[in-house]
């Protein structure tokens, strides 16, 4: 396995990370956003109020972007499977 190789593999798990990652990391950051203002507008400073929204928002996405995820996910290991022949050599 050449090291152009390695790097472009390394390049491709980092960008399906950030991808299979993103849709609950978006939810929970526009949540945790719009409860913030809330707090700030209400004058109310509870932790729970903030963090349990944005659980909810999190499972939610998660579970919304499931299949898509799963498919990202699917791609890149037959991807990676495919790449055993040429480090075998």
């Amino acid at each position: 396995m050449s090291e152009s190789m390695v790097v472009g593999l390394i390049q491709q798990t980092i960008q399906i990370m950030l991808l299979v990652s993103a849709p609950t990391l978006l939810a929970g950051l526009a949540v945790g956003l719009f409860v913030s203002i809330g707090q700030v507008v209400t004058s109310i400073q509870d932790s729970t109020l903030s963090l349990l929204p944005r659980i909810v928002a999190m499972i939610v996405a998660a579970y919304l972007a499931l299949p898509w995820m799963l498919r990202g996910l699917t791609s890149f290991t037959i991807r990676l499977y495919e790449y055993i022949p040429s480090v075998v050599r």
